[in-house]
């Protein structure tokens, strides 16, 4: 019998494969396996401290958690409760996290005990204790584990993932349990994942591709390996050498990394598969792991977080015949190019890509009019500037919007363009992404100072690093006599690099 939410899935493999790994990590350097059915107690444990804060069902809370048996716990536990989780980076601050908890209405803030956002807050919270968890899920026992899904609705919005701004007017995704359901299963079937499989995760779970890796390895009874930072690139192509580890998955940057700073060339791991999404793959790249990889299936995939995360692949053997292509549909999606009008377009004729399926978001939290601009006649409006060739390979050539894609992080310009101009010094302010070899991009700011105060540097990147988490401060900073505009006043990102007058400093 189909499984009718993801709580539901874990229960079935805690009932029928009690004892096979479900998550594997490092603590001080020592190795910990936690199995489906202690992973399920962990969600019971967590759901029982999550009621004792009295949160009404349906009502919204923010978790602010790394990669950890904490986080999938709470997740989980959450919804079981027909709560909202709204995951933001482990690395937020506590201004943007109080402003997403002012915004969204969330009734609860949950971090780990030893978190220093706890007393910054100012909001009710719960601070999770992974040991003393651990310490009593034998005291579980099998009637609380069939009571995890019961306030389940497969209607019910699972997840708010913020795409932008976590200060100013940000836009939340709203996706359901339904969604998130119908992108997993859909993803599990082109990947052929299974209880066999073995994932090296690296990916933030707050985010949609690391939390589609998450949903789907539990979906399929395989285990999640949590991976290192990629800050340290050598340590994770070591550990790719387990016997146990099937898959990996990244971003352009991470491959690049891996093949350019560590062992991994000299010495590549035997994967099953690996996937890679988040920007285009350069070609160079793709023979290289292709060559090095000849056993390895490698999907190539493109997506959103207003699609729950996928929105196509290239199967593995048109790599190299359909170079930089996204491929095609995932099963259950339907996929096209229209124009300005909406119109649907020929083959080879360039135009909007837009998506269509059960993985497609309800809207954007508290906003309307962006809600309306993104799903039109039941379609959703990519932003993306592409076309399909004569076999109906998709290939994107452009985008409308403007985020940075740098390594694994989305992040919008106008977030830190609002955090900037706070500065004293500051008369106007543009970001944009510049092309990195490693990251893919990288932010750089343009500033116009205000007159008769200092263009430096260090007032700048003092600001940033008080409110902004690392991955959103700015690597270059340039300071310019104007800002390059259309003739209705809006700046042209694209060229903003054209008015730099004096290169940043070292």
């Amino acid at each position: 019998m189909p499984s009718t939410s993801l709580v539901t899935t874990l229960i079935d493999h805690a009932n029928k494969n009690p004892d096979r790994p479900a998550l594997k990590y490092d603590v001080k350097g020592k190795s910990k396996v936690i199995s489906f059915i202690e992973l399920s107690k962990l969600v019971v444990f967590f759901r029982q401290e999550v009621k004792k804060t009295s949160i009404p069902k349906g009502s919204k809370l923010v978790v602010c958690i790394d990669n950890s048996p904490e986080y999938i716990a709470v997740l989980y536990a959450s919804w079981s409760l027909g709560l909202t989780v709204i995951p933001l980076h482990s690395q937020s601050k506590a201004r943007e996290i109080k402003h997403i908890l002012d915004f969204t209405d969330a009734k609860l803030f949950i971090a780990k005990i030893n978190s220093p956002l706890i007393g910054q807050i100012g909001a009710p919270y719960l601070a999770l204790n992974i040991e003393d968890a651990i310490s009593q899920i034998n005291t579980i026992n099998s009637t609380q584990l069939s009571e995890l899904d019961t306030e389940m609705d497969i209607a019910q919005i699972a997840l708010i993932l913020f795409t932008s701004g976590t200060t100013g007017n940000p836009k939340g995704v709203m996706l359901s349990n339904h969604n998130l359901l119908a992108n997993t299963r859909s993803i599990v079937e082109y990947l052929h994942l299974s209880k066999d499989d073995e994932v090296y995760c690296v990916l933030p779970f707050t985010y949609s591709y690391g939390n589609s890796v998450l949903q789907t390895h539990i979906f399929a009874g395989a285990c999640i390996q949590l991976g290192r930072s990629m800050l340290y690139p050598q340590r994770i192509a070591e550990d790719l050498h387990k016997s146990s580890i099937t898959g990996f998955s990244g971003v352009p940057s991470s491959f690049q990394m891996l093949l350019q700073k560590t062992s991994f060339s000299k010495s590549p791991p035997k994967l099953r598969y690996i996937t890679q999404a988040g920007g285009a793959m350069n070609t160079t790249t793709t023979n290289e792991l292709l060559s090095l990889l000849p056993d390895t299936d490698i999907f190539v995939m493109y997506g959103q977080t207003e699609a729950s995360a996928r929105l196509s692949y290239l199967p593995p053997n048109k790599l190299l015949q359909k170079v930089g292509s996204i491929g095609i549909a995932i099963p259950g999606v339907t996929l096209a190019i229209c124009d300005e009008q909406g119109n649907l377009l020929a083959n080879n004729q360039t135009g909007e890509l837009i998506a269509k399926g059960d993985n497609i978001m309800q809207g954007y939290w508290n906003n309307a009019e962006e809600t309306q601009k993104t799903l039109i006649n039941g379609w959703l409006h990519t932003g993306d500037l592409g076309y399909a060739d004569e076999e109906g390979f998709l290939y994107i050539q452009g985008r409308q919007k403007q985020m940075i894609k740098s390594g694994a992080n989305r992040i919008h310009p106008e977030e830190i363009e609002e955090i900037i101009s706070e500065c004293n010094n500051v008369g106007e302010v543009a970001v944009t992404g510049v092309q990195d070899e490693l990251l893919g991009e990288i932010i750089a700011v343009f500033i116009v100072a205000k007159k008769e105060h200092p263009a430096e540097d260090k007032i700048i990147r003092a600001h940033c690093r008080k409110n902004l988490p690392p991955h959103k401060q700015p690597k270059l900073i340039y300071w310019v006599s104007e800002l390059p505009r259309t003739s209705s006043g809006k700046v042209r990102r694209h060229l903003l690099t054209e008015s730099i007058v004096h290169k940043p400093n070292s």
